[in-house]
């Protein structure tokens, strides 16, 4: 079940940064097909159609894992993106009459 809430996360966390351009488009890309193959491996393990330690679970877990080290080295080096977009202003509320 772990593993299942991290590639929620994560998820969340790459189509943040693929909108913002945090990061380069393409490793955003790259997390969000590596959480789809983590999310495909957890679910099969779920329904016990792989082993746990197998290699199939493995291969496709192994995407998420390359990408997440690629990107910590990435945001040590490079760090975010200064020209990322901005926030939209919030909308202001109505004042009661």
């Amino acid at each position: 079940m772990g593993v299942l809430a991290f590639c929620t996360g994560a998820t969340l966390y790459y189509l943040v940064c693929y909108r913002s351009q945090l990061i380069p488009r393409w490793l955003s890309v790259w997390g969000l097909a590596g959480t789809a193959l983590g999310l495909a491996a957890g679910l099969l393990v779920l329904f016990q159609s792989i082993a746990v330690p197998s290699g199939t679970q493995v291969v496709l877990s192994l995407p998420i894992g390359v990408q997440e080290m690629v990107l910590a080295v990435w945001l040590i080096v490079k760090g975010f993106s200064p020209k990322a977009k901005a926030p939209a202003p919030a909308a202001a509320e109505p004042t009661p009459a």
